[in-house]
């Protein structure tokens, strides 16, 4: 299975970086076991926001609804997409490391002779390939592969129609250059590096969740009577099974007292037209999951 070089972007890396904070406040007793594919969580996510979106305004409204969890979701779910690749990059196995250094030796042959005979061209300047290390070891072909990709979106306007190479390629170069930078880094600390990066997997997959339920919730109060929620926003376990066995490698699994991340929705008390019912309190039997007073 070809690895998703895409958590590696710019804006993975940045949303990553700007939800550390949120990362790290989070509780160990409430990290959730990762029993999920966090890419498969990262594409459900990114599916159901064009349809949440347009209720952004209402859900705004619920008094104890927090909008941030409509607002962020986004950038927990790159910020976990990135979270994945470092865990990956931490764990991966001799044998996959082989397969690519093959894979990032490829790309680098293939954007080195179009930078090649773009320089014949004089699209690129000859000396911005001087700093080329060789196709001799991971460090040396990650290198290059950074510095070609630098190459190429430097000059891009010029040579976008004049060569084979895509924005897509480059992306993927970059990502397989990191990737292999950060493999040869972690090698000599290893065992370490993989526990943190499974625990900070683990937050990042947190707050996906946590955030994701809460939408749901949400959603659920505004749509009850047109019954459609989830539709909207399914759950992530819907044709999984339910909750399954959690990852054997996610340190700190969840607490059994802590407070269930999904809870069922409340359903929306009506009262007889006639003789309206007194509102329950907030948190009192009855009560709806959220108060729009």
């Amino acid at each position: 299975m070809e690895r998703d070089f895409q958590g590696f972007t710019l804006e993975f890396r940045t949303d990553y970086e700007s939800s550390t904070g949120a990362r790290t406040a989070l509780r160990p007793e409430l990290l959730l076991p990762v029993n999920l594919g966090p890419r498969e969580v990262v594409r459900s996510v990114f599916a159901v926001i064009p349809a949440v979106a347009p209720l952004r305004a209402r859900l705004a409204t619920l008094t104890e609804f927090d909008i941030n969890n409509v607002d962020k979701l986004a950038t927990y779910a790159n910020g976990l997409g990135y979270a994945q690749t470092v865990y990956e990059t931490s764990s991966a196995p001799q044998e996959e490391m082989a397969k690519y250094l093959e894979e990032a030796t490829r790309r680098r042959e293939v954007l080195l002779a179009d930078a090649q005979a773009l320089t014949k061209h004089e699209l690129i300047g000859a000396k911005q390939l001087d700093e080329l290390k060789g196709s001799t070891g991971y460090a040396n072909v990650a290198a290059d592969l950074g510095i070609l990709v630098r190459v190429f979106r430097a000059g891009w306007d010029r040579i976008a129609s004049k060569t084979a190479v895509t924005a897509e390629d480059l992306d993927k170069a970059e990502g397989l250059s990191e990737y292999l930078l950060r493999s040869t880094a972690q090698r000599a600390k290893k065992p370490d590096l993989l526990a943190a990066a499974a625990e900070d997997r683990q937050r990042a997959y947190t707050l996906v969740l946590r955030a994701y339920d809460e939408v749901r919730r949400g959603i659920t109060y505004l749509r009850w009577h047109e019954g459609d929620a989830d539709k909207i926003v399914p759950s992530l376990w819907a044709g999984r099974g339910g909750r399954g066995t959690p990852d054997q490698t996610t340190p700190n699994p969840v607490d059994p007292n802590a407070p269930n991340p999904n809870p069922a929705p409340v359903p929306v008390q009506t009262a007889p037209v006639a003789a309206p019912a007194p509102k329950s309190g907030v948190g009192m039997p009855g009560s709806s999951p959220y108060s729009d007073n």
